[in-house]
């Protein structure tokens, strides 16, 4: 079986955050509502983006 669309449970899901520190980061999970109603883990992954496909990206990224 091989599903398409959206997830009835939506399972998985990215959140993209540019900040300056882990500690912005946790202050911004900690406010999501699927957080707060303990119905999501989270794994934060750091990374530094080299490639963009519009040159206005890299300022926001």
């Amino acid at each position: 079986f091989i599903a398409s669309g959206p997830q009835t449970p939506r399972v998985g899901g990215v959140i993209m955050i540019k900040a300056n520190n882990r500690e912005a980061v946790d202050a911004i999970i900690s406010e999501d509502p699927f957080h707060i109603n303990d119905i999501a883990n989270y794994q934060i992954v750091e990374f530094t983006p080299t490639m963009f496909c519009n040159e206005e990206l890299k300022t926001i990224l």
